[in-house]
């Protein structure tokens, strides 16, 4: 459903988890990350407190123009 939605989007997008390679244990399927990386740039991450084990943060991404 993750992805499905993004394709529906063309606005910023604020994602709280992991990114790939990274423990990675989202609840975003790969095809999400695949459909960020064409259409959007990483514009910031902001570490957030976690579990131990558990490196999730705040991402923030901008559309391509």
């Amino acid at each position: 459903m993750a992805s499905e939605s993004l394709l529906l989007h063309d606005g910023d997008v604020i994602y709280i988890g992991e990114r790939p390679g990274e423990g990675f244990k989202a609840f975003a399927d790969m095809r999400f990350f695949d459909v960020l990386e064409a259409r959007y740039e990483h514009v910031t991450q902001i570490d957030l407190p976690s579990h131990p084990g558990a490196t999730d943060d705040l991402h923030h991404y901008r559309p391509l123009n």
